[in-house]
């Protein structure tokens, strides 16, 4: 049943790609339309994606306090992360934005659309393909019982609520996008990292969360 519902959103994901570009090629002053029209199949793959994986999770691990483990994460720790996750993600987001997007090229191609569109209606894909990927890597990596990205595995830390249990996909989700209210006036949320108590970044005192050395 996942891979059939993997499958699936891939489909939802490849054929709003489509519509959205033979749709702009033609109507090339509509592009809030076609945005929108793309919008509606990438959120319907990406709910029938996320349901999947939530449907093959583990049942969660039991809750450990924060003041029994090794103690919190600092700032170099979480940067050190960050840069692995960062390649991670920018080599994940070229081998599917190669993929998506040669297969977008071959169909307007063949809809007779010319290079300039193309490479138009392609950057405007792999725009939305990042803020996507970039979402969905931090919040369901966070909310799955390994409780991290690649990269705060690899430092060895992970993420944590209040209560010492890993973050439901919906805590994972307010801190990703608290990272927003974080990076502004220079990144001040993410220095409070490095000298608060309980190392907490701006984000993860709106989400409350803790990152944690296992």
């Amino acid at each position: 049943m996942p891979a059939l519902m993997y499958s699936l959103a891939a489909l939802m994901i490849i054929v709003g790609s489509l519509d959205f570009s033979l749709f702009v090629f033609k109507n090339p002053a509509s592009m809030a339309v076609g945005i929108a029209g793309l919008a509606v199949w990438w959120t319907v793959g990406i709910t029938i994606a996320v349901k999947a994986v939530l449907k093959t999770r583990p049942a969660p691990k039991q809750p450990q306090a924060p003041h029994e483990t090794a103690g919190y994460a600092g700032f170099w720790r979480r940067a050190a992360a960050s840069v692995i996750d960062t390649v991670i993600l920018v080599i994940s987001g070229a081998i599917l934005g190669g993929l998506l997007g040669g297969i977008v090229g071959a169909y307007l191609g063949a809809n007779g659309a010319d290079v300039p569109a193309i490479e138009n209606i392609a950057r405007v894909i792999g725009f939305i393909q990042g803020l996507v990927l970039n979402w969905l890597y931090f919040t369901l990596f966070e909310s799955s019982s390994r409780q991290a990205t690649p990269g705060k595995a690899a430092i060895g830390i992970q993420v944590t609520d209040l209560n010492g249990y890993g973050p439901s996909f919906a805590r994972a989700n307010g801190r990703y996008w608290g990272k927003i209210v974080s990076s502004i006036r220079l990144g001040i949320g993410f220095i409070m990292a490095g000298v608060t108590q309980k190392k907490q970044a701006l984000h993860d005192k709106m989400a409350g969360t803790f990152i944690i050395r296992r």
